[in-house]
């Protein structure tokens, strides 16, 4: 007779269901797990001690804090439901579950549910990557991954992406992500200090351009905690000043953001004070501003296809002819009204028509 873990049967009887379905459960998980094509040996749900365990793909997977204890309360609650993955070789290698280890060892427990599969190391991540869309990974951990089935085998990137079932940009994507951040950024991309969000929209393309300045800005980020509307404007602005601008960005980065906050409350006091009308003003000017630009480096359009650029000033002519029309069509006749009200013909002299202003 099989044992039933005590975890489970104290999620069983929160759940009013009975040891021997649990057992039927089991049983039938046991017969729908795949076998492997090469070896034809079955995979079974086994019992193991967390001691066993082999962690040797730790440094892959991002386990902070907060998804460990939020991990561990799901876990006391309703017992293990999903199965550890690791393969025999000698030693039990752990493949997927390094959560949910750290969530039972943070519970006092001592044993787990697992997978144990009949393949190589290098076998069982391919499936694992396979299968990825039963799972959400990020960037960083599917990264790391890939870079140790490429360090362990003969395969090219071609030949990796073909296996796990992508495509070879997406392989290329994410192993340049990794071949741009240092050590450094991925550890604390790993104990959740970084977003993998700011690692590869903002920390990557810095850490290609200046590496000295992608480790302060991640320190920074952190110590201090940073939105990522406010590391894209920072961003932003940091791409398009000088050198020595840079320089003091980095130095200083709260300094910029609050200057930038005071910047914003102020745009935001203009708009609220010039209405609707001062919203106008402003976005026509940017208008104008931004068509003198384009104006100015016509030249540089030399040879190019001035078909899709024909099609663009046509609809913002049309849009233009509209707009003005409907001013006119709005508020002409509020501008005639007042010119007729304010009309006195003894104002303006003699009716004899040589008196009369030139209009």
């Amino acid at each position: 007779m099989k044992r039933v873990p005590a975890q489970l049967l104290r999620a069983c009887g929160k759940r009013g269901i009975t040891p021997c379905e649990v057992l039927k459960k089991m049983d039938s998980l046991a017969r729908q797990i795949e076998t492997s094509p090469r070896e034809g040996l079955r995979i079974y749900l086994q019992q193991i001690e967390l001691h066993q365990l082999e962690l040797r793909y730790a440094h892959t997977r991002l386990i902070t804090r907060s998804s460990i204890a939020s991990l561990a309360a799901s876990l006391e609650q309703f017992g293990q439901i999903s199965p550890l993955v690791a393969v025999s070789r000698g030693s039990l290698v752990l493949i997927d579950g390094y959560r949910r280890v750290a969530a039972l060892k943070l519970n006092k427990h001592d044993t787990a549910m697992a997978e144990v599969w009949p393949c190589s190391e290098q076998e069982a991540i391919l499936r694992l990557l396979a299968r990825s869309r039963e799972r959400k990974w990020d960037a960083i951990e599917e990264a790391g991954l890939l870079r140790e089935l490429l360090n362990g085998s003969d395969l090219s990137r071609a030949q990796l992406a073909r296996l796990v079932g992508k495509d070879p940009s997406w392989v290329t994507r994410r192993l340049e992500l990794l071949d741009a951040l240092d050590e450094e950024l991925i550890e604390l991309i790993r104990l959740g200090s970084l977003s993998s969000w700011a690692a590869s929209r903002v920390l990557a393309p810095l850490a290609r351009a200046n590496g000295a300045h992608a480790l302060s800005l991640a320190s920074w980020i952190a110590k201090e905690g940073v939105s990522t509307r406010e590391l894209v404007t920072w961003f932003a602005h940091y791409q398009r000043s000088s050198r020595a601008t840079r320089d003091k960005m980095i130095a200083d980065p709260a300094l910029f953001l609050k200057v930038a906050r005071a910047k914003a409350r102020e745009q935001e006091a203009e708009c609220l004070r010039d209405g609707p009308e001062g919203r106008w003003l402003h976005d026509l000017g940017l208008v104008l501003k931004a068509l003198r630009r384009l104006q100015k480096d016509i030249g540089a359009l030399e040879g190019t296809d001035f078909a899709p650029l024909r099609v663009i000033l046509h609809e913002t002519r049309t849009l233009f002819s509209v707009l003005e029309e409907e001013i006119e069509r709005r508020h002409g006749h509020d501008r005639t009204g007042n010119q007729r009200s304010d009309y006195n013909p003894q104002r303006e002299g003699s009716s004899d028509p040589r008196h009369q202003q030139d209009p």
